[in-house]
C-alpha cells in the first residue's frame, strides 16, 4: 500500500475531512452552551382548557420546577428532564415541552379530570386511571380489587346512562373480589346485582329495573333501602318495618302487581325463587 500513492493520498484526505467534522462539532457544542442563548421565557397552560388556564397545578409549583430542575441554554437543556420534572407534579397526567426559537420553552400540561373518589386515597380520571389527590367532597365513590378502576368506571358510565330517565344516578359503585357488583344511589336506594352471567348481563338487570320503577319503586312510600336485583325474572325490594308500598294495589310492569310479603317487595312479575339470584 505503502508504494501506490493514490491510496495514501485517499487516506489522507479521509484523515482531513473527519478531522474537520470533529472540531465542527465540538465548535457548535461549545457554541450552544454559551450564555449567549440562555432560555428566557417558560410558557406554561393547560392542554385540556379552551384558555390554557391551569386549575390544578400552581403557580408555585410551576415556579419550582422552572428554578431548580430546568438546567442548561436554549440547546442545551434536556427535554426528557424538563418533561420529567413538570409530569411528576400533583393532577399532571401527560407534559409536551418544545422549544421556541430563540428563548422560549412550550410546556403544554394535561391535567387530570376527577371523575370520582377511590376507597384507597386516591382519585379517578374520567379515562379509569388512577391518580395522588386528596378526596372531593360530592363526587360518586368507588371501590374494587387492585387494578379493576377502568373496569369500574366504564361501569359507572353504562349504568349512569341506564338510570338517567329516573332522574337518580349513582353515588358508590363497589366491585367486590368475587366479582360481584353494588351501586348505591344518590336516593338512598342500595342496587345489589350480583356477577355477570351469560344468560342475565347486568346491563339487562339495571334496565329491566329501570322500566319497572315507575310502577313500583316510585310508588313506594317511605324510604327503601335495598333493590335486589340478582333475580332472573325481576327483583326484590327490602323496606324499613311499616313502610306501606302504593304499588301492591296497583299494576305493575308487564300488567301485574307487586307483591308485598313482609319486609320484602317482589316486582314486576311473579317472584323469584333464591336459585334464581346471580
Amino acid at each position: 500500500m505503502w508504494d501506490r500513492p493514490e491510496i495514501l493520498n485517499s487516506v489522507s484526505s479521509t484523515l482531513i475531512a473527519a478531522s474537520v467534522l470533529l472540531a465542527a462539532y465540538g465548535g457548535v457544542i461549545a457554541v450552544a452552551g454559551l450564555p449567549a442563548f440562555p432560555l428566557r421565557h417558560v410558557g406554561v397552560t393547560n392542554a385540556s382548557e379552551p384558555g390554557g388556564h391551569l386549575r390544578h397545578v400552581t403557580r408555585e409549583q410551576v415556579l419550582a420546577v422552572v428554578g431548580v430542575r430546568l438546567n442548561g441554554t436554549f440547546f442545551t437543556l434536556d427535554l426528557d428532564a424538563a418533561r420529567a420534572a413538570f409530569s411528576a407534579l400533583p393532577w399532571v397526567r401527560s407534559v409536551e415541552v418544545r422549544r421556541i426559537w430563540p428563548d422560549r420553552l412550550e410546556v403544554a400540561i394535561e391535567e387530570h379530570a376527577a371523575l370520582a373518589n377511590w376507597h384507597a386515597g386516591k382519585l379517578v380520571n374520567n379515562h379509569g386511571e388512577l391518580f395522588d389527590a386528596p378526596p372531593i367532597e360530592g363526587l360518586p365513590e368507588f371501590s374494587g380489587p387492585p387494578g379493576s378502576e377502568g373496569d369500574v368506571t366504564r361501569r359507572y358510565r353504562e349504568f349512569s346512562a341506564a338510570l338517567a330517565r329516573l332522574g337518580v344516578a349513582p353515588s358508590r359503585i363497589a366491585l367486590s373480589p368475587r366479582a360481584a357488583w353494588e351501586l348505591k344511589l344518590d336516593n338512598g336506594l342500595a342496587l345489589k346485582l350480583g356477577r355477570e352471567q351469560p344468560g342475565d348481563p347486568l346491563a339487562r338487570r339495571v334496565e329491566r329495573f329501570a322500566s319497572a320503577y315507575p310502577a313500583t319503586v316510585a310508588r313506594v312510600r317511605g324510604r327503601l333501602e335495598v333493590a335486589d336485583l340478582r333475580y332472573a325474572q325481576g327483583f326484590a325490594l327490602r323496606v324499613p318495618p311499616g313502610t306501606v308500598p302504593e304499588a301492591k294495589t296497583g299494576r305493575g310492569a308487564g300488567g301485574e302487581s307487586a307483591k308485598d310479603s313482609g319486609n320484602e317487595t317482589v316486582a314486576p312479575a311473579r317472584r323469584a325463587s333464591a336459585k334464581g339470584k346471580a
